[in-house]
């Protein structure tokens, strides 16, 4: 056996091995194509080892036949194949694939046929010149038309191939060099051969398919050509609304979507080859916090920005398990967590109108039932006594039923007013307002039941405070604060009203009693509206429970800000800022 067949032996059994180990990857777009592809090369290259060694024309003839069941498929695989790794599968259809193949298998046929046509070699001669003997073939008209076949075949696909170079991604780049460069080995042998500069006149085109086959090994077991397919890859991510962004193992983007280089704010160019853990802020530190966390979990993660995102890391690997690099996705959920965080304080909003209507039944139910039955209990009382004519305790019956009718009434006044309130119906109609003198009315509303109880009230007044405030809301709170002071104020006690700067921008109003104090575990909760409690005063005076309530919520309307400071059996100070118009 001579140097040349020892080499297309090698040759064959190569691109054979590559035909086989390409069908485990018969999944994969192109997978099928290269293996026919590597098949067709194999029966090509043992063909012509039968050839090399062949001493008669019947070996030649025979060393042809095996030749002829891969040379006329060569070309139809290969275009194929490039077309399916090269973006360019929209052309593979019945009306590209049936003339290239027709061609092929007319190719086949007139070779088996040849004796009866001499259509595809006119002759073949037997040539003993050399070292050794070779077949001279003396062509026929259709052996032309394959060659031409072969030839725009060939160019064709590397032309598809370089194109598509350009516009690969690095991680591709490698894959795409190794088909070209694979392919131009057999095709200089051809057009040696073709032009008569072969050495002894052989065809060195499946002696150089060795070199092809080192190549396409290394492509395979290296560059795992077969492992991701571009074009399937390419198409999904581009199509994702999310950003999608492909990196190695070194976390070097190899490729990334449009919604990707939106996210980075860079162009395709300048972003590929960048380190994606340290290269971009809040993005390299929110996938550096997933790398740490060492999941594949999706989490939720906020940026500076006051975006959320929905981000996910998933390791790449080919069929043996091999990784090969990250696949990471980004989805801009800010919209979903803001009707998110919407309904949730929807949802929180309902649950304090639920807790207010039913502080509101409760109070009704409770409450205002208290003063209409003493008022019916007392009228029915002085109903008798006057039809009897009895007199004697006439006073303390009217007393009675004034108290519980004064009781009710206040109670009315807050509930409308707080009803107002919790329906968003309150008139507000904020203007200059003095304080003082509304304070001073409130004084004489109070005046007599202090004289009944004995309180001293002291005032500490400006000459005038201008706050600039709903004056009717104004009235409702300071009602409320005096009626709590004289309510839980002892006989003989004192109520101190002052009106006074707070700061440049603020008039304070406070109301200070001697009475019998709030409790320290009350004090913290007395503005809590589920926590309310009606408490009776001194001499058992019924009360709301929502006059403070209505207080803080009146006083935060008009952008001011109420508190107390209270000991038990020492007393309380309740007290509040408004805006001062001097300074508006």
């Amino acid at each position: 056996m001579n140097i040349y067949a020892i080499i297309t032996l090698i040759a064959a059994i190569i691109t054979a091995f590559l035909s086989v180990y390409a069908l485990r990857y018969r999944r994969t777009r192109g997978a099928l194509s290269f293996s026919g592809l590597c098949f067709a090369a194999a029966a090509y290259a043992m063909g012509y080892v039968l050839e090399l060694n062949g001493t008669s024309i019947e070996e030649f003839r025979f060393g042809l036949y095996i030749e002829y069941l891969g040379i006329p498929f060569i070309p139809f695989f290969w275009i194929v194949f490039t077309l399916q790794i090269t973006e360019n599968q929209k052309f593979i259809n019945w009306k590209t694939i049936m003339p290239l193949l027709s061609i092929s298998c007319i190719t086949l046929v007139l070779n088996y046929t040849n004796q009866y046509h001499n259509l595809y070699y006119k002759d073949i001669q037997l040539d003993n010149s050399g070292q050794f003997p070779v077949a001279l073939l003396i062509k026929g008209p259709w052996y032309w038309v394959h060659i031409a076949y072969i030839n725009v075949a060939t160019l064709l696909g590397n032309v598809l191939l370089v194109k598509y170079l350009f516009k690969a991604s690095k991680v591709y780049r490698n894959q795409v060099l190794i088909m070209f460069f694979g392919s131009l080995f057999p095709w200089i042998g051809h057009i040696l051969y073709q032009i008569g500069l072969s050495p002894e006149g052989i065809d060195i085109s499946p002696v150089v398919l060795s070199f092809s086959g080192i190549v396409y090994s290394l492509g395979l077991f290296y560059f795992r050509i077969l492992d991701l397919v571009p074009i399937a890859l390419e198409h999904v991510i581009d199509s994702m609304k999310g950003a999608v962004i492909i990196t190695d193992l070194q976390k070097r983007i190899v490729n990334i979507n449009p919604s990707g280089r939106k996210l980075l704010n860079r162009s395709h160019s300048i972003l590929i080859g960048k380190k994606i853990d340290n290269d971009f802020n809040y993005i390299s530190e929110i996938i550096n916090k997933l790398f740490e966390s060492k999941t594949e979990e999706t989490v939720y993660l906020i940026d500076e920005a006051n975006k959320y995102f929905q981000v996910s890391i998933t390791e790449i690997k080919n069929r043996r398990n091999l990784k090969l690099g990250y696949a990471i996705v980004l989805h801009d959920i800010t919209e979903q967590k803001t009707i998110e965080n919407e309904l949730r304080e929807r949802e929180t909003e309902l649950k304090k109108i639920n807790a207010t209507r039913d502080k509101f039944f409760n109070i009704i139910a409770h409450d205002l039932r208290s003063p209409f039955n003493s008022l019916l209990g007392m009228s029915e009382i002085l109903k008798d006594k006057l039809e009897n004519q009895e007199y004697k305790e006439l006073h303390t019956i009217t007393k009675i039923i004034y108290e519980a009718s004064d009781s009710g009434f206040k109670l009315l006044e807050n509930l409308l007013d707080w009803a107002q309130v919790q329906t968003n119906r309150v008139s507000f109609e904020p203007g200059n307002v003095d304080i003082v003198s509304i304070v001073k009315e409130g004084m004489l509303y109070i005046e007599n039941i202090a004289k009944e109880k004995h309180i001293e009230l002291e005032n500490n007044f400006m000459e005038q405070a201008i706050v600039f405030a709903d004056e009717n809301m104004i009235r409702t709170i300071l009602r409320n604060l005096l009626s709590n002071a004289i309510k839980f104020t002892n006989r003989n006690g004192k109520i101190i009203i002052t009106i006074q700067n707070y700061d440049s921008h603020n008039i304070l109003v406070s109301v200070k009693d001697n009475g019998i104090g709030i409790s320290k575990n009350r004090l913290d909760s007395l503005f809590d509206l589920d926590k309310i409690q009606s408490t009776n005063g001194t001499e058992l005076e019924k009360g709301t429970g929502l006059g403070l309530q209505l207080c803080k919520e009146f006083v935060e309307m008009n952008k001011g800000k109420i508190w107390v400071n209270s000991k038990e059996n020492v007393g309380s100070e309740f007290a509040f800022i408004l805006p001062s118009v001097s300074h508006l």
